[in-house]
């Protein structure tokens, strides 16, 4: 991917102006932090096992139970980001990471350990699922190139987190793993709310609308448009929910102020 072919800003709903290269950074750090937490301890399942005095058959049942809630997470945050934006899902997201994160680090038995990986895993979904979301928020011609880091960034995580891992392991303990997915975390939106911020763009106010026994989110600008006699074909409820998730129409937020 050449740099020359990107800009070398880009505009989002937050920030009129922030630099490429720093939000194609913040995307794939976001899409290594979930691998970084499954793989980051696999050399350390032996000391785990003799720490937590559980087999090491027993502590692989923690990659299985963090693997499961995050398939199944990845189908929630999709929708929640579509509704409420990016930003929140991304923040309380990785805040659940963290903590789960540390949990994880001061696990004293396998329970202990099997719940903190499970919070963690509710949270680290947000990450690799908004990843994409944010690349196609923030870019349209250059998204192929920018979808192209993701990707190196997805494989490259399961290469070089065992060897990070090892080597934590082997210094400090394999606790000082989880530390560090933590430390990791934190810094991916400490910079994802320092140089990317909210990245869709949405209408300040809704109301609901009950016209026709229905129930639709349509926004108030427009329905003090809407003829009081019914609503026109073209602004059916379908019709404004596929304007409501089109993250790039520039909608008159000022006009929404009550």
């Amino acid at each position: 991917m050449s740099v020359q072919d990107l800009p070398s800003k880009v505009s989002t709903p937050e920030f009129e102006e922030r630099s490429v290269p720093a939000c194609i950074a913040v995307i794939c750090a976001f899409a290594a932090t979930s691998t970084l937490a499954t793989n980051i301890f696999l050399p350390s399942l032996p000391s785990m096992a003799a720490t937590l005095q559980v087999s090491s058959a027993a502590v692989t049942s923690a990659i299985t139970v963090y693997l499961a809630i995050f398939a199944v997470g990845q189908l929630v945050v999709g929708p929640l980001s579509d509704r409420f934006g990016r930003r929140p899902v991304i923040v309380i997201g990785l805040s659940l990471f963290v903590a789960g994160t540390i949990g994880c680090a001061v696990a004293r038995d396998l329970p202990d350990l099997l719940i903190g990986r499970s919070i963690q895993a509710s949270g680290g979904c947000a990450a690799l699922a908004l990843s994409r979301a944010i690349a196609r928020d923030l870019f349209d011609r250059q998204l192929t190139r920018v979808m192209a880091a993701i990707t190196v960034a997805t494989a490259a995580a399961p290469g070089f987190s065992p060897l990070l891992g090892g080597a934590l392991d082997h210094f400090l303990g394999w606790r000082s793993e989880f530390i560090f997915v933590a430390v990791f975390a934190a810094c991916t939106v400490t910079a994802y709310v320092s140089f990317v911020g909210e990245t869709i763009l949405r209408p300040a106010c809704w109301r609901r609308d009950y016209r026709r026994g229905s129930v639709s989110t349509v926004p108030r600008w427009l329905a003090l448009r809407l003829p009081s006699s019914g609503v026109p074909r073209c602004c059916s409820p379908g019709w404004l929910r596929r304007v409501h998730s089109c993250p790039s129409l520039p909608l008159p937020r000022s006009s929404c102020s009550d």
